[in-house]
């Protein structure tokens, strides 16, 4: 699954190191053990694997971290454990196998509403701009928030794998 986002403008980042990034990576889920164990301990069981090659943002399978290190390089210390917790939040809430034949772009928004707004509630880290909330989603889970939002339509929200190959300039 991957981080969900609103469009922004198209920008021209610069490249980082993969080595920087990754222990970037480790010193957030550090934080994380430190300042919200729970959070912190699933982070660590994840694999840390530069994606950067296919992967324009962060996403997980339930075993590895997949990260574009131009992606997450872009964001500061609180933005960077945000994602990091909303990545383990898809492991923890089974989004991967519980979609089953659901639309995949739907399934993904609607699980990001409900991850960013429980990581918002427990203050952990800063949720990125482009994070999708929404507050008439504060009550729902993420089964209620899908069928809202294929049975009405609603405009696909650009994921972040598409948000980050505009970021990164691909």
């Amino acid at each position: 699954m991957t981080f969900q986002t609103q469009t922004k403008t198209k920008q021209k980042q610069k490249e980082y190191d993969s080595q920087e990034i990754k222990t970037r990576i480790v010193q957030s889920r550090v934080r994380l053990l430190l300042n919200h164990p729970f959070f912190g301990n699933l982070a660590t069981r994840l694999i840390i694997k530069d994606a950067t090659e296919w992967c324009p943002t962060a996403a997980v399978d339930g075993k590895h971290l997949y990260y574009n290190k131009n992606f997450l390089g872009s964001m500061d210390d609180q933005e960077l454990d945000f994602v990091i917790a909303h990545e383990v939040m898809h492991c923890v809430y089974d989004h991967i196998e519980r979609r089953g034949s659901k639309d995949g772009q739907y399934w993904n928004m609607a699980g990001d509403y409900v991850i960013n707004r429980d990581l918002k509630t427990h203050n952990i880290g800063r949720m990125p701009k482009v994070g999708l909330y929404d507050r008439k989603y504060d009550e729902n889970y993420t089964d209620e928030i899908y069928e809202d939002l294929y049975v009405n339509q609603k405009d696909k929200k650009e994921t972040l794998q598409q948000r980050g190959q505009k970021i990164i300039g691909k």
